[in-house]
């Protein structure tokens, strides 16, 4: 009732549409959710919170591919962002796609200095991405660089 008004008043306030996008997906309204988002993303493309209240919603309504299409791309714009790595980590499992999960979980350990942690990670991806010769690269590189990191934070 009271934002309604507001919203109404102030059509482009980011904080307003994401409030009211929270309020219909709690309401289990997430269709109307995402398309006050959507509108928002088409004219905000980069905003970080509309970007991560969009996947949580999508995660919740159960589109795991379009919330890991859409945090793959923001974590682009957003690579030392723990949060987008943990949610995409997480979207990732939901959808499925285990290998992504622990790239996802790697990045956001290494961002985090628990270099132990993301090596299991490395190690886990890399048993998965066997046969995979591009993955298995970019992975025994990041390799490379957790150990390179441990070794200069001793």
């Amino acid at each position: 009732k009271i934002l309604s008004p507001l919203l109404e008043r102030y059509k482009n306030n980011l904080f307003f549409i994401i409030a009211m996008a929270e309020i219909e997906t709690e309401l289990g309204d997430t269709k109307h959710a995402i398309a006050r988002l959507q509108t928002s993303l088409d004219q905000y493309k980069d905003n970080h919170p509309v970007n991560i209240k969009m996947a949580e919603i999508l995660m919740r309504d159960g589109q795991y591919d379009k919330a890991e299409i859409l945090l793959d791309t923001h974590s682009k714009r957003r690579p030392k962002d723990d949060y987008v790595w943990y949610l995409l980590a997480e979207i990732h499992g939901l959808a499925g796609n285990i290998l992504q999960v622990h790239i996802a979980r790697t990045e956001y350990f290494m961002l985090n200095g628990l270099f132990d942690k993301a090596e299991n990670q490395i190690r886990n991806g890399l048993t998965l991405a066997k046969g995979d010769a591009r993955s298995t690269r970019k992975l025994e590189q990041r390799l490379k660089e957790v150990r390179r990191m441990r070794r200069e934070t001793l």
